[in-house]
């Protein structure tokens, strides 16, 4: 089997992440873009030598719908082949208008390639990515 060391790593942990890999971690989360993380560039840095959680913003939910897809299109698409699962960098924020986060599911999904949302389903299966 795969071994995994995956660490949970709140705020910015870039100047440790070559120490940490020699300690053999091959997975980080939630990879916190209010913090200084960025998907994009630890993928540039790093290649697949660590997979990664996380690291959409969680703070864009409360902004308006071109922000959040400034915030997908700059990370979906090209960390899509490498190794990330995707998902907010925490929980939902309070405050997070429902139609927001539609928008941010249905619209990851497609830039995902991800077929839409079946309306049938029911539960939060039917919201995610």
């Amino acid at each position: 089997g795969a071994r995994i060391f995956e660490q949970d790593t709140d705020g910015n942990i870039n100047p440790v992440i070559p120490a940490l890999l020699d300690c053999g971690l091959t997975s980080i989360y939630p990879m916190e873009p209010a913090a200084g993380m960025d998907i994009v560039e630890v993928r540039k840095t790093y290649g697949t030598r660590l997979a990664m959680r996380g690291g959409l913003d969680k703070h864009v939910l409360r902004q308006d719908r071109a922000a959040i897809r400034r915030e997908l299109e700059y990370k979906l698409a090209p960390a899509l082949r490498t190794g990330c699962a995707f998902g907010l960098d925490h929980r939902i924020p309070n405050g997070t208008p429902l139609e927001n986060y539609r928008y941010y599911v249905t619209l990851g999904r497609e830039i995902l390639g991800l077929p839409p949302l079946d309306p049938a389903r029911t539960g939060w299966a039917r919201m995610a990515m």
